[in-house]
């Protein structure tokens, strides 16, 4: 839900790549928008987060997208170790869960292995 997340997570995931470290984290959709846009305005600065409902989407699944890509099919320089990381999908969203669960099978993944389901405040 925040803008320019997508990148900052497309430069850690390149980072984790070149220096061999196993990336992990949680992506969270719009959990906190309102109170992120109050905070944004009391301090006289751009809000952070994105515009529309579509543009929360496309960061959204973009981001997962890009997490559940990297380095799909490689094998970290440790014997047996997988770098394809591990995703948190932090949704109410039935088609962000939809999304992600056929992208991991698009990409052969492991639905068992990485990828995990959670949701915040209900």
């Amino acid at each position: 839900y925040l803008k320019g997340m997508h990148d900052m997570v497309v430069h850690d995931l390149a980072r984790s790549k070149k220096e061999g470290w196993y990336f992990g984290a949680k992506v969270v959709r719009g959990a906190y928008m309102v109170s992120e846009r109050e905070k944004a305005k009391k301090k006289g600065i751009q809000s952070p987060i994105c515009e529309t409902y579509e543009d929360t989407e496309a960061n959204f699944h973009n981001t997962i997208d890009s997490i559940l890509s990297h380095n799909v099919g490689t094998i970290g320089s440790e014997i047996g170790k997988d770098t394809q990381g591990e995703i948190l999908v932090a949704s109410h969203n039935r088609g962000s869960i939809e999304f992600t669960t056929k992208r991991a099978a698009e990409l052969g993944k492991d639905k068992t292995k990485g990828i995990y389901f959670g949701q915040l405040m209900g």
